[in-house]
């Protein structure tokens, strides 16, 4: 029995680390004032829109609804989530990674909404960072390899409600 519950909750922390986008973007989007790195100096022609919300087990979820306004179509999308505990202080969570992604083409014009699951119930609030948008045709916005520091002096931060 002990065996089929560690495998289930393997699998879980699997599929929340790995989550793809799915299926149907936004405002308070917003990238720092001087960003320092160059690759982060124009603004990403997208539109995101992003809440947190919990599943039927109280667990805390990111939605984002995910619009491409670029003339190119979007062949990945990577993010950087910080986490926050009931008192606004970072929460260090051990079961849930930092850095999500969406791998699902995003064509231009087309919109796609991105759902990401976390294991950590003291989750009460996040922030949100784009931090790489790879085009189909090989360019990219931002860094794909970017630090923690450079992502969060550097990336398109995403309001979530």
């Amino acid at each position: 029995m002990k065996v089929k519950t560690v495998l289930v909750v393997l699998m879980l922390m699997f599929c929340s680390v790995f989550a793809g986008c799915t299926g149907a973007g936004g405002g308070g989007n917003t990238l720092p004032n001087n960003p320092t790195n160059s690759k982060f100096n124009s603004t990403p022609q997208i539109s995101i829109v992003a809440e947190l919300g919990e599943n039927i087990l109280g667990y805390p979820n990111v939605t984002a609804q995910i619009t491409n306004n670029s003339e190119k179509d979007i062949a990945a999308l990577r993010f950087y989530v910080q986490y926050y505990d009931v008192y606004g202080d970072i929460t260090t969570n051990y079961i849930d990674a930092n850095k999500l992604s969406c791998d699902n083409t995003i064509l231009s014009g087309a919109s796609y909404t991105g759902v990401w699951q976390f294991y950590n119930e003291k989750i009460k609030s996040v922030d949100l960072y784009i931090y790489s948008i790879y085009y189909a045709d090989g360019s990219e916005w931002g860094d794909k390899d970017a630090t923690k520091s450079t992502i969060l002096n550097n990336g398109y931060k995403i309001q979530v409600v």
